[in-house]
């Protein structure tokens, strides 16, 4: 009997160790409990300083390199976000990262503390945004001219001109943007159906990009056969007024509009004869070039000189007057940036970094011209930042004289495999040729659609990224046409 009598005891004892364990844990459990709110409160948090920051680096980074306007810029869409600097603990922080890129770095110096305010005394989260803006795609060659034909030989031949057709010449005859009518016949100016392409007087763009560090020294701006005069660049002799005129760099390198004229080019630097608004020259048919010898060639005009030290984003600009009688044919030239300092009359970016580079810019209008009947033209620089998007050809009146047309890829890849559409109606899927046999595409436009890899490197190498185009004929190559190539997307995207 009296070992039944002591079991509620045990039991007792047992209850009140069960009561005393629940106290000592009772406080960590709810300390515990209340730091994962606080976990959460602060991933929230940092989610919302992150979409800040990345909101305000590509508001901002659209403005580089004008810092300060970049810099109020971020700063006004953070604070559209609910963060501004200085205010309830937040810092805002802008850095130059880059003349095309923009870090900014949002901080909340004393995040809110619920429970755990029993265990911390402070809580400091911050985010970071890196945001890049993608220049257009640079169209014809890695080295500093364009448009030379076959004057340079070996693998630095680029087999085609520049050229521009007369405004009164036919839109099916290869100018896209430098037409009046679209229903022109060669020279008439009689067309009734305006050409929803023309651009005005100044047609095409190239870039003549100078490098700061290292430094190229003087650069000279030569134009071959500028004003087609029986020259070896000429197509058709016809009186056609070619105009030229050079931008300088400004702050706002992704607006184009808005550069200064380049007051310093001729001077009696160059033989074509001034033009109707400043800094224009125009070169037209029997005009006396004073040519100088460059390269075994005495039909290179020197245009402008930009003094060591001048380095940036130049702009030359192109354009023929229209109307103008007999005005019906072609105009090829070439342009050569010519870097004193180096020693050289021609140089290769992808080898020398203070080589000048001479890329068109948004529309490559050529004259494509060989003897042989296989020939990879340059196209188009692709970098890495566009790696697993979409690239767009657009070849305008193509492959005429030709009978087929590949796209090549970087780093000896070969043929790329591509889907096409054309404005007749026209269209293919995955093929590595297009056929063009029988002026096929005369007067239209054919988009070619090629998915790019997503890891560049791996696929083409480190340094490579020039495109080519490959002609195939019968016999030579003669085609007179206009190309474009882009990069679907947004070109403001976020690094990091």
């Amino acid at each position: 009997m009296n070992r039944h009598q002591r079991r509620p005891i045990e039991e007792g004892r047992e209850r009140g160790y069960a009561v005393i364990l629940t106290s000592l844990l009772i406080v960590p459990l709810l300390g515990f409990a209340g730091f994962a709110v606080d976990v959460g409160a602060w991933y929230v948090r940092a989610s919302g300083l992150q979409k800040a920051a990345d909101a305000a680096s590509l508001a901002g980074v659209i403005w580089q390199p004008d810092f300060s306007t970049a810099d109020a810029a971020a700063r006004a869409a953070a604070a559209r976000n609910g963060f501004v600097d200085g205010v309830d603990g937040i810092t805002v922080s802008v850095t130059d990262s880059g003349s095309a890129e923009l870090q900014v770095t949002i901080t909340d110096t004393s995040a809110d503390l619920f429970f755990s305010q029993i265990f911390l005394n402070n809580v400091r989260i911050s985010r970071q945004s890196v945001a890049e803006y993608v220049l257009s795609v640079p169209l014809g060659s890695p080295k500093n001219y364009f448009g030379t034909r076959d004057l340079i030989s070996g693998s630095e031949r680029e087999g085609f001109s520049a050229a521009i057709n007369g405004g009164c010449n036919s839109h099916a005859n290869g100018g896209q943007r430098e037409v009046l009518y679209l229903d022109n016949s060669p020279g008439s100016c009689s067309g009734s159906v305006a050409n929803p392409d023309y651009q005005g007087k100044y047609s095409y763009q190239y870039y003549i990009d100078i490098p700061a560090s290292p430094s190229p020294g003087e650069v000279e701006l030569y134009l071959r056969d500028p004003n087609q005069t029986g020259g070896p660049l000429e197509i058709y002799t016809s009186d056609i007024t070619t105009y030229f005129r050079l931008r300088a760099p400004d702050l706002t390198p992704f607006d184009d509009t808005d550069n200064p004229i380049y007051g310093s080019c001729g001077s009696g630097s160059r033989a074509g004869t001034g033009g109707s608004s400043a800094g224009e020259y125009t070169y037209d048919f029997g005009t006396s070039e004073g040519s100088v010898n460059i390269l075994g060639s005495s039909d290179w005009d020197l245009f402008c000189r930009i003094p060591s030290g001048a380095s940036g984003r130049y702009i030359l600009e192109v354009g023929t007057k229209a109307p103008e009688n007999n005005s019906g044919w072609t105009n090829a030239y070439a342009i050569l940036a010519k870097p004193n300092g180096l020693g050289v009359t021609t140089c290769d970016t992808r080898v020398t970094a203070a080589c000048p580079s001479v890329v068109a810019t948004e529309w490559m209008s050529i004259f494509a011209n060989v003897a042989s009947s296989s020939s990879d033209f340059y196209l188009a620089e692709i970098g890495d930042q566009h790696a697993g998007k979409t690239m767009e050809i657009t070849l305008f009146d193509p492959g005429e004289g030709s009978q087929g047309i590949r796209i090549v890829q970087p780093g000896g890849l070969g043929y790329v495999t591509f889907d096409w559409t054309s404005t007749d109606g026209q269209s293919g899927n995955n093929t590595t040729y297009l056929d063009v046999t029988g002026s096929k595409f005369n007067d239209d436009f054919v988009t070619l659609s090629i998915a790019l890899p997503t890891d560049f490197i791996a696929t083409y190498g480190a340094t490579d990224r020039w495109w080519k185009i490959n002609y195939t004929a019968g016999g030579g190559i003669t085609d007179r046409t206009t190309w474009s190539v882009e990069v679907v997307g947004d070109p403001v995207r976020l690094l990091r």
